[in-house]
């Protein structure tokens, strides 16, 4: 006797075949129907092997829903997906192949330089040379501070205030009752000039007008130089120069008084910027000038005066970047070099200037400091 399967999986049942199926029962068949013919039992051999797959593919689902993969299962097939990658590159074991791993990421990373190899690396450099690096490195500490309170300027030359604005001409020139202009009275000016300009903390200069050519035609032959400065701490410390670049620039004419129109044109104004050599090789143009002097020359032809004014910048913490005393030596070394005159080392002095524009290679340091010394 045939009976019908019921199937509990409802995943089955979309597999079933839409006839009937059958399972042969274990008893002996009985029947009084006479044999199957061929056809019929090579169909219900397909129904019964239907049947049985169908009855596999059932405990297999029923087994899958009581028994959902554990995160052990996951481990095991990760850890196995390790090792063939391992074999496939070549390697003996997983542990093998993450110690070639962990090696390679190591060559990526460049250790920093120990403090032994800067020592190497200072070896052989003279004593000029390695103080000129401490410096650049103070240097490069300082414009990165200064940078980050406030931007720097794409123009870094200083805004230079003419004389007008620090001294009224008006009154200079004031006529007299009569008239007629006033007498030009040098020694009148010189001490207002610098009297006013000690009282503001200021470095000033009263220089005649043929000393002012002189120097002027000298530096519009050889406008850039640099001089050895003696710090303050240097003197107490007993330590070296530092070195500063310094550059002659030629300002606009200025604008006649009214009272001056019928004199001869007066000379070029000029201002000397004076920059630490180590921050104008790190910055060039765009380093800032740590002192400025400036040449006013509107009374030169009527007074024969050329006034002078130095301007000391300040650093980012508001101080200066100069003591008062440090810009009167670079006044005075800039005098030695640029001034002719008829002291010992003069020819010495201006060779040096002359070496330094048309014979770099051959210009000397040590030789430089020992001219300015003073």
């Amino acid at each position: 006797m045939f009976t019908a399967l019921r199937p509990t999986c409802t995943r089955c049942i979309p597999l079933l075949p839409r006839t009937p199926i059958l399972a042969h029962t274990t008893t002996r068949f009985y029947s009084t129907d006479p044999d199957p013919s061929p056809e019929q039992q090579e169909r219900i051999n397909r129904v019964l092997s239907k049947a049985r797959a169908l009855k596999l593919q059932h405990l297999q689902n029923q087994k899958k829903q009581q028994h959902p993969p554990s995160s052990t299962s996951k481990l095991e097939q990760y850890a196995d997906a390790l090792r063939r990658k391992a074999k496939e590159e070549g390697f003996a074991s997983v542990e093998e192949m993450k110690r070639a791993y962990s090696v390679r990421k190591l060559e990526y990373k460049a250790p920093p330089p120990s403090s032994s190899a800067k020592k190497e690396e200072g070896v052989g450099k003279s004593a000029f040379e390695r103080k000129e690096e401490e410096l650049r490195e103070r240097l490069r500490e300082r414009a990165a501070e200064r940078e980050k309170n406030a931007p720097v300027s794409s123009d870094p030359s200083i805004p230079v205030k003419p004389l007008s604005a620090i001294m009224d001409l008006n009154k200079l020139f004031a006529h007299n009752e009569d008239g007629s202009l006033p007498t030009p009275d040098a020694p009148h000016v010189s001490q207002l000039w610098t009297t006013y300009h000690t009282l503001k903390n200021k470095l000033s200069a009263v220089i005649p007008t043929p000393i002012y050519e002189q120097m002027r035609t000298l530096s519009s032959k050889y406008p850039r130089f640099v001089i050895p400065l003696l710090r303050d701490d240097a003197i107490d410390g007993g330590g070296g120069h530092e070195m500063f670049y310094m550059e002659w620039t030629t300002l606009p004419t200025p604008t006649p008084h009214l009272a001056l129109l019928s004199r001869p044109p007066t000379p070029k104004p000029t201002s000397i910027l004076f920059t630490s050599l180590a921050e104008y090789k790190l910055r060039q143009e765009y380093a800032r000038p740590a002192f400025v002097l400036t040449h006013y020359t509107d009374l030169a032809h009527s007074h024969g005066l050329v006034l002078m004014r130095g301007e000391i910048s300040e650093d980012t913490g508001g101080g200066k970047m100069l003591s008062d005393a440090e810009a009167q030596r670079l006044c005075v070394t800039l005098q030695r070099f640029y001034l002719p005159s008829s002291q010992e080392g003069s020819e010495e002095r201006s060779e040096l200037v002359r070496i330094f524009h048309e014979e770099p290679d051959k210009f000397d340091v040590e030789r430089l400091v020992k001219a300015a010394t003073f």
